[in-house]
């Protein structure tokens, strides 16, 4: 059952990334960045919510979503591929349990907010990004 929720979290994740990344009419804003881990308690507790009521409505014409998953070393590495072809190697995104909001142009962080927050928080951090 575990191992069902893994895999049914990754899908919609590959879908997200994908769709918003091949898919997207014109060059994003912004990307909103997932850090997650396997091994984070906020993460466990919070990523099936933020994943289903916040990132699966991102507008996807002015944002693209990505995930940084630090769990391991292979995840590091395949998330790191995923950054660089982005342009967003050097951007620190390294604390899990956050949702990081990058200008697409400038790859510099304008805002950051913990996916602990409630949904109507993080919806709002949202918003206040799309409006910049």
């Amino acid at each position: 059952k575990g191992i069902m929720k893994n895999f049914n979290k990754l899908i919609v994740l590959a879908v997200l990334l994908f769709t918003t990344s091949f898919f997207a009419q014109t060059s994003p804003k912004y990307y909103v960045v997932l850090v997650k881990a396997k091994w984070c308690s906020t993460c466990i507790k919070n990523e099936d919510r933020v994943v289903s009521e916040l990132l699966s409505k991102v507008d996807s014409n002015s944002m693209t979503v990505l995930t940084n998953d630090i769990t391991n070393k292979e995840t590091k590495a395949a998330s790191a591929e995923i950054l660089k072809a982005n342009g967003l190697e050097f951007v620190k995104l390294r604390s899990s349990g956050i949702l990081f909001f990058v200008d697409a142009r400038t790859k510099k962080i304008v805002e950051s907010i913990p996916i602990s927050k409630t949904t109507e928080e993080l919806t709002k951090t949202l918003e206040r990004v799309s409006s910049l």
